[in-house]
């Protein structure tokens, strides 16, 4: 992808090279067996490992060792991170029967349900079931469904550990009697206020079946798919999981009949352009991805999306006060998130609905609303 945006970190030679090595793992297709020239003098190998653990790519770094496509990791680090390889594979098997018993007892009780990140994912986009890392499940559902489909599973066992007041959080966290599956079960990507709709029988009747433990389980259409990990991408902003961009990647070299102009206008139907975009931006300028003509010519056009882009960069790679990448303040999600969006009152609102400002905001939605119905009366 030849952009504007591709633009790196400022970063010591020995963490670049540990960069290099971690990207070059997770490049798509026959890529993955290229060769680094790199020596293992050349790497911060400490570096590398809190970097992979940082963008949940430990098992993907373990593949790689092991199949002795980076240079050789020192042995106590490459003791550790099998350790943890062997675990992680131990965990996403019991999570992904788990959810296999969870998808069933929804169906039997009339709960359409579709599986978001986890096990589906990394089998969907990876064909391998331990390259993926990830700690729970995560179900979408109707909204008219959720109270349902919550009693369903609480007459399995599971128990709602926070009731959370659903006026603004749109998810039920569930965990398992044993408390070792959480779920998280929403039936919107966001909570109240981020104004991205995904409307399930839309979703639902553009799914696609697909095969988990040799089971059919339900799965988002291709296009549906890339357009929820490009807003992933834009959740934390201005760090940005490389797992998610690694997903994209792996998504694009899979499917080359993507119909990108249904992935670009519904995008803009459900306001969410720019993030697809700085999503797509991301990950083509990372590893150079050959993305359509289309996706160019929007990325291009976008001119906020550079600085966008840039500023991710620099904040997923950097290390400060020993953390790789720190999580957003509230205060620098206030003042980012806005610039993802196309539309600034879509930036905003969801500051507006956040709970500790309900207090103050809902007189003020409530006169509104009653403006706007007096306006549209007369």
């Amino acid at each position: 992808m030849t952009s504007s945006v591709e633009c790196g970190p400022d970063l010591p030679a020995e963490r670049s090279q540990s960069l290099e090595i971690l990207l070059s793992c997770c490049r798509p297709g026959h890529e993955r067996t290229g060769s680094l020239t790199a020596s293992g003098g050349d790497v911060d190998w400490d570096y590398l490992l809190r970097l992979a653990n940082r963008h949940k790519l430990l098992p993907v770094l373990s593949d790689a060792a092991r199949r002795r496509r980076i240079p050789p990791m020192p042995p106590p680090l490459l003791k550790t991170l099998r350790r943890h390889a062997e675990g992680n594979a131990q965990r996403n098997a019991l999570l992904a029967h788990e959810l296999l018993r969870i998808l069933g007892l929804l169906v039997e009780n009339g709960v359409r349900a579709l599986p978001l990140k986890g096990p589906a994912f990394a089998v969907a986009l990876h064909d391998i079931l331990t390259l993926r890392q990830f700690s729970d499940l995560d179900l979408l559902v109707a909204p008219e469904d959720a109270h349902h489909a919550r009693a369903v599973l609480q007459s399995a066992g599971y128990c709602d550990r926070n009731e959370r007041p659903t006026a603004f959080y749109r998810h039920f966290d569930l965990v398992s009697p044993d408390g070792l599956v959480q779920i998280d079960m929403q039936w919107a990507l966001a909570n109240k206020g981020s104004d991205v709709r995904l409307i399930l029988d839309e979703l639902w009747q553009r799914r696609q079946s697909g095969l988990l433990l040799n089971t059919p389980i339900p799965l988002f259409c291709w296009e549906d798919l890339l357009q929820i990990l490009c807003y992933y991408c834009g959740k934390e902003f201005p760090f940005v999981y490389l797992t998610y961009l690694w997903d994209i990647v792996a998504l694009i070299e899979k499917q080359p009949a993507l119909d990108w102009q249904a992935v670009l206008d519904q995008a803009q139907r459900r306001r969410i352009l720019r993030v697809v975009l700085f999503a797509l931006a991301l990950a083509g300028g990372l590893w150079q991805v050959n993305l359509p003509e289309a996706v160019r010519g929007a990325v291009d056009a976008d001119t906020a999306l550079p600085r966008l882009v840039d500023r991710a960069r620099r904040r997923m790679f950097v290390e400060v006060n020993g953390q790789i990448g720190r999580n957003p303040t509230f205060a620098e999600k206030a003042l980012l998130h806005f610039r993802l969006r196309e539309h600034l009152v879509d930036g905003l609102r969801p500051l507006l609905f956040a709970p500790f400002f309900a207090p103050v905001m809902q007189p003020m939605r409530t006169a509104g609303k009653r403006v706007l119905r007096l306006l549209r009366a007369s």
